[in-house]
């Protein structure tokens, strides 16, 4: 209300200042009595300092009290006369121009004005829209949606639900009719139909799901494979494994950084029969200095969704899974070993889903200190 009032033309109750409580002023309109103006944050409705028996307007909105609740008639009379002078600016405001620019004053078409919204649900089975008729103006006595490649391709319903089998441009028309009268509207929707299989993985549905990296392991398989850089990353390891010959390691010559984007990739898993899908792995490792830049993270994707689309799930911190067992280190106990576990919750149950595992650790030999070899072993997924 208080800078409304300047943008009408009022000046402050004390005068053409910004500095109230100092000295008796007036804004020039007849009934404001002259004043000071409150300290800011105070409101003293009794306040009488600059005129004898006069009670100054401390709950004027433009003064600055915590306790403003009016203007006067003066002031409102004052809002009026600019308003209404051709040569000051404010006048342009109910100009014929501005009014019919701002649709003020325009009488609304009668003919009954259709529109469509929609929401999308990516599924590989055919991907979902729901659909809701809107009609501006008048309320129809019937709608008709043509689908050309929908299942259903036609429906009379105010929200239709219509599954699409194809990626593509997917044109959807929309008839609404009064008292005989249609108006008929058209858009296209640009849908995605995910491929469960997209990632080249074959489809896990029996668990649990286990790999120890015995028996002459190599990557890739057929549940398994690595994203990675140019440089050498995850790879099968024969220096030492948990209770085991055998695991799989990030050796300590890679040269991944914090921002690599190299992943172990496994999967495909159909979680829809398990109650709280969980991925369990140990790890072995030694701290080192800067270690506390160095990051494990697993990646949930679900290949029939756009919801979850590979983003970190859980991160753990080396410091978190590791001591300082020495540099050059090999585990060749079980208990320099971590297990760690990472669960997805039962809503998220995807029918085809990838999971991540990814190493971010500095630069090898940045500001002179070495990385360890990073090893894993016994993944569990179920």
């Amino acid at each position: 209300a208080h800078e409304m009032g300047h943008w009408g033309g009022l000046l402050h109750t004390f005068g053409n200042t910004s500095n109230s409580g100092v000295t008796c002023d007036d804004d020039l309109i007849a009934d404001t009595p002259p004043t000071a103006g409150s300290v800011v944050g105070s409101c003293d409705i009794g306040l009488s300092d600059c005129t004898p028996g006069v009670v100054e307007n401390v709950q004027n909105h433009m003064d600055y009290s915590t306790c403003g609740i009016m203007f006067t008639e003066g002031q409102a009379d004052h809002v009026v006369a600019v308003m209404m002078d051709p040569s000051l600016v404010r006048a342009a405001v109910h100009s014929a121009t501005n009014l019919a620019a701002c649709g003020v004053g325009m009488e609304p078409g009668c003919t009954i004005m259709p529109d469509m919204h929609w929401r999308i649900q990516e599924q590989c089975s055919g991907t979902l829209v729901d659909l809701r008729a809107i009609a501006e103006h008048q309320v129809p006595d019937s709608v008709r949606w043509t689908f050309a490649d929908g299942i259903p391709t036609t429906s009379t319903s105010d929200s239709p639900q219509v599954t699409y089998l194809t990626t593509g441009i997917h044109s959807v028309e929309l008839k609404v009719c009064k008292d005989g009268t249609c108006t008929t509207i058209q858009r296209d929707i640009d849908l995605n139909v995910p491929d469960a299989g997209s990632n080249g993985l074959a489809l896990i549905s029996s668990f649990p799901f286990s790999e120890d990296f015995e028996n002459g392991f190599s990557l890739p398989r057929p549940n398994m494979m690595v994203h990675s850089t140019s440089h050498p990353t995850w790879q099968p390891c024969s220096l030492a494994g948990h209770e085991s010959a055998n695991s799989l390691y990030v050796p300590s010559v890679s040269t991944i950084t914090a921002q690599d984007t190299s992943v172990l990739v496994i999967g495909n898993f159909d979680f829809t029969g398990l109650q709280q899908p969980t991925i369990q792995f140990n790890v072995s490792t030694s701290s080192y200095t800067f270690a506390n830049w160095c990051w494990l993270d697993v990646l949930f994707k679900d290949l029939c969704s756009s919801i979850f689309v590979g983003d970190v799930w859980a991160t753990r911190g080396l410091n978190e899974m590791a001591g300082d067992n020495g540099p050059g280190f090999i585990p060749t106990e079980a208990g320099q070993w971590t297990t760690v576990t990472v669960t997805f919750p039962s809503w998220n149950m995807a029918g085809s889903a990838e999971l991540g595992i990814r190493l971010r650790r500095p630069a090898n030999a940045q500001n002179g200190h070495t990385v360890e070899h990073f090893f894993l072993d016994d993944l569990y997924v179920g």
